[in-house]
């Protein structure tokens, strides 16, 4: 039986991260056994996908590429290749609404990824890993609806994880991770400030390619860029603690059965952030921009007490969901 097209579009960058592409690849990972599974990208800096991104890609699917000098020609002629018999998904928070009834009116179905809810949506599903309702977005009649943090899309490698024996307390040995393009620095900031608290910590940094960090050679501060689901994965099961924004890798933490310290720094994480405070999912670092010594006492309190233990979250539920909602659309 021939399967069902789904193209998923997810784009990616240096300056905008990989949070998105990361997210739509564990999706289509999701998919790839009940659907044919295709991905398109746009890298804004490069123009086109890095060696990484089609690798990762690779791994789970096949690339369709699109020829493009900027994101309006991108747009453009990824409309064009649509022939109206795909599911289509969308993750980036530039798709307009529309952008969406463009999608639409090629008789395509489409699925949205979003936690914004900024604008409205007109897409035939919303999937939002978000403690968020439909009554929080504008939506049309006919959308249906997937949300809560149990819909984070994890890849496949954070589904496999052991259960993860007591971690040592105080913390010795400390994952931190801000994300792809950090481009507040924060990796930076909170590296001083642990450091400055406690420098005989063991501390592996996970950064994208262009985040600069300074460890004056310290012998027990370790970078990683460029990591598999498998090696991030390998890295929380050694961890103790985890210090990350409220974003997948925090939920990947979670799966791990790793305790974690929190915060934000940008609205789509901010939800995240407060439900899981109120749920105490995790130890609370707060706004990641704030000054440094607001950060210092938080932190100085986080290295020094008992962690708490990360959430039970049925992702694989979550998972079975998803599908289920690809299937009848």
């Amino acid at each position: 039986m021939i399967k069902q097209q789904i193209i998923l579009r997810a784009d990616a960058g240096k300056n905008i991260g990989y949070g998105h592409f990361i997210r739509s690849l564990a999706l289509a990972g999701y998919l790839k056994d009940y659907f044919d599974c295709s991905f398109c990208t746009f890298n804004p800096s490069e123009l086109s996908p890095t060696a990484y991104q089609l690798t990762e890609i690779n791994k789970v699917c096949s690339y369709i590429p699109v020829e493009a000098t900027d994101l309006d020609d991108y747009n453009k002629r990824f409309l064009e290749l649509l022939s109206g018999k795909e599911i289509v998904v969308l993750d980036n928070y530039y798709f307009q609404t529309d952008y969406q009834a463009a999608i639409r009116a090629k008789n395509c179905k489409l699925v949205c990824i979003d936690d914004l809810h900024d604008r409205h949506m007109v897409a035939d599903a919303i999937l939002t890993p978000s403690p968020l309702t439909p009554s929080d977005f504008s939506l049309e009649t006919y959308t249906k609806f997937l949300g809560g943090v149990k819909y984070s899309l994890l890849r496949e490698p954070f589904f496999k994880t052991p259960q993860k024996t007591l971690t040592q307390h105080p913390p010795r040995k400390i994952v931190l991770a801000i994300g792809g393009a950090d481009p507040y620095k924060l990796t930076q900031k909170l590296l001083s400030i642990i450091l400055k608290i406690d420098s005989t910590l063991h501390i592996c940094i996970i950064a994208g390619d262009t985040v600069e960090v300074e460890t004056d050679n310290h012998p027990l501060v370790k970078i990683f860029r460029r990591l598999s689901g498998e090696e991030i994965a390998a890295l929380f099961s050694w961890a103790d603690l985890a210090i990350l924004p409220t974003s997948t890798i925090c939920m990947e933490a979670f799966a791990c059965h790793l305790p974690v310290a929190a915060g934000w720094y940008v609205d789509n994480q901010k939800e995240v952030y407060h439900n899981g405070v109120k749920e105490g999912s995790y130890m609370p670092l707060g706004y990641l921009l704030d000054d440094s010594g607001r950060l210092y006492t938080s932190l100085e309190k986080v290295l020094s007490t008992p962690p708490l233990p990360p959430p039970v979250i049925d992702f694989e539920a979550g998972r079975n969901d998803i599908i289920k909602l690809f299937k009848f659309l």
